[in-house]
């Protein structure tokens, strides 16, 4: 599929010029204007060798959409993973991803989204990498939906905070879970196609440089043997640290953000294991420059009674009692409160006669959901400071009496009084869902040097580069499958067009 015209000229002119950048190079359909610094030679093969024009680490989202824009144009390209099937935390995810306005005018086009993630990011994001991937976007899903599969316009996903409304799709008519699958699946059927290969099973340990300093190659491991990979352009799309996040010795918290540790932060993959950060440290290992922003991409509050999520009629303190941010407010604001105000040692939700659950009586005897005929007896039980508990369920109820919130605006139909007996309290913990950081990339993919050059012949996408991408901000649902795509198709048309 050609990409449009229009949409080249936005994403290379449009965008970056305007913001006083020059983006070298043609077309993004050619991707031509970042050439590397220099040519790779591999050394001499031996047996096992493997040997191809591009090889990409990592079988989701990102990687599989790279993998099938290179082979689509001819090159021979591999992919190795080391799971046992593709589709990675891609393929769990619902796929709520961003698209743009189709000429109907009421949703954000390709400058308006692009203005408004920079300025969400306070304008630390890579423009010219912005500029690609919100340039790209309808290209990129019309290319999806040539692979047969059927992107549904979403009618229940919003973005409160955006100065316009921002259009979602997905495979799935509700964003259900598990719906990514069938993207990943569709592209892995087309690589196959297309003659591409895909080693499961395969982990790669280390990139393969030659002298010049031009990355030539993975080593990987496979069934227990060392196995070598040469490729003429490298691809790393393995994810970031999902897996484990919090124990002891990872490198993102002990490394990044010494201050989180010991919070009430539940680390989770999501189910998914494979997302070890093996591909940043393997960039990391030859000079790749790493930078982390936050270690709580796709958090979301965890209700550990219940299993519920974050509730807008009910009042969340931390350890001391206290209450820190608006329930009723934008998701990702009150997660980053709850982070940086809310989630040292414990935090709870508060609920009354008029907001609690139905059928309260499941939860007799729960350690998880504790209740009291007052709220003294129940800051007792919470291990909270009486005096600022009460004070703050007191202040709150007035807020509900006047309607006026007058510490964080949370909307009056939302402010529901605690009161009745017995009132409970509910222990919630934060979910980490992975981390924002990784590869520094450019605006063409390319992994950058701790002295700020590209590295010859290796690129990144998707959440092992989503530092260059979100920086210190999530910039919430829709955003990173949309960064896995049109990175990974990025990274491949600018790999390619060096050949």
């Amino acid at each position: 599929m050609q990409d449009n015209a229009n949409a080249r000229a936005l994403t290379r002119r449009g965008f970056v010029q305007v913001m006083g950048v020059t983006c070298l190079g043609a077309a993004i359909g050619q991707m031509g204007g970042c050439a590397p610094a220099s040519e790779s030679k591999g050394g001499g093969a031996e047996k096992d060798d493997v040997s191809v024009d591009v090889l990409v680490v990592g079988g989701g989202g990102s990687g599989l959409a790279a993998a099938t824009t290179a082979a689509e144009a001819g090159k021979t390209v591999a992919v190795i993973e080391q799971l046992n099937s593709t589709g990675g935390t891609f393929a769990l995810s619902g796929c709520e991803t961003v698209s743009l306005d189709d000429g109907t005018g009421e949703y954000m086009d390709a400058r308006a989204l692009f203005d408004y993630w920079m300025e969400e990011t306070k304008n630390n994001a890579d423009e010219e990498l912005m500029a690609n991937v919100t340039g790209s976007i309808n290209d990129t899903l019309a290319w999806v939906e040539g692979l047969g599969v059927k992107m549904h316009t979403l009618t229940n996903y919003s973005r409160p905070d955006a100065s316009a409304p921002i259009l979602f799709k997905s495979p799935s008519e509700t964003a259900e879970l598990a719906s990514g699958g069938v993207v990943t699946n569709a592209l892995a059927e087309k690589f196959e196609q297309l003659g591409g290969t895909i080693y499961l099973k395969t982990a790669a340990k280390s990139l393969i440089v030659d002298d010049g300093g031009a990355v030539a190659g993975v080593v990987a491991e496979s069934n227990g043997k060392a196995r070598r990979f040469m490729a003429k352009k490298t691809i790393l799309a393995a994810g970031s640290f999902e897996s484990g996040i919090g124990g002891e010795g990872n490198p993102v918290i002990n490394g990044h953000f010494p201050n989180l540790l010991g919070q009430n932060i539940v680390y989770s993959a999501q189910g998914y294991t494979g997302a070890t950060g093996h591909a940043i440290t393997m960039g990391k290992d030859i000079g790749a420059e790493i930078h982390f922003e936050i270690p709580y991409v796709r958090g979301r509050f965890v209700y550990q009674a219940s299993g519920g999520t974050l509730r807008e009629d009910g009042v969340l303190v931390n350890g001391d009692g206290r209450r820190f941010g608006n329930e009723a407010g934008l998701y990702r604001g009150m997660y980053e409160t709850a982070v940086e105000k809310g989630g040292a040692e414990k935090m709870f939700s508060i609920m009354g006669q008029q907001n609690c659950l139905d059928d309260m009586e499941q939860y007799a005897g729960n350690e998880n959901m504790l209740q009291a005929e007052t709220t003294t007896e129940l800051a007792a039980l919470m291990g909270a400071d009486t005096a600022t508990f009460v004070d703050t369920i007191e202040k709150y109820n007035a807020y509900s009496a006047t309607g006026i919130d007058e510490d964080y605006q949370k909307p009056a139909e939302h402010l529901v009084s605690i009161d009745g007996d017995p009132l409970y309290a509910e222990k919630v913990s934060l979910l980490v869902g992975g981390c924002i950081g990784g590869l520094v990339v450019d605006g063409c993919a390319r992994v950058i040097s701790e002295e700020g050059q590209p590295i010859p012949n290796l690129y990144a996408a998707g959440d092992t580069a989503n530092s260059s991408f979100h920086r210190g901000t999530y910039l919430g649902s829709g955003s990173n499958t949309c960064f896995a795509l049109n990175s990974g198709r990025l990274a491949a048309r600018e790999a390619v067009s060096d050949l």
